[in-house]
């Protein structure tokens, strides 16, 4: 038998709920939780990021992450208006 997608378990979920089946909802939410866990594991060998982020790509995060936000510049410095 093959395992159920999360859109198909999302699906029997949202049916389930629909139709007050309390007991169904709760066992396809058990389901999804454990799903969702799963896929968002790194795939084998891969334990940090760093080890599928190459170095430029990091510096370049870094730099982004680091600048003043637009929103937070004075206009005449090429901000946002609110």
């Amino acid at each position: 038998m093959s395992q159920a997608t999360i859109a198909e378990l999302e699906s029997a979920f949202v049916k389930a709920d629909s139709l007050g089946n309390t007991e169904d909802a709760r066992v396809f939410a058990d389901a999804l939780r454990l799903a969702r866990a799963e896929a968002s594991k790194p795939p084998e060998g891969v334990e940090l990021y760093k080890d599928v982020v190459p170095e430029e790509v990091r510096q370049q995060e870094q730099e982004r992450m680091s600048a003043v936000p637009q929103w937070a510049m004075p206009v005449t410095m090429g901000g946002v208006m609110p």
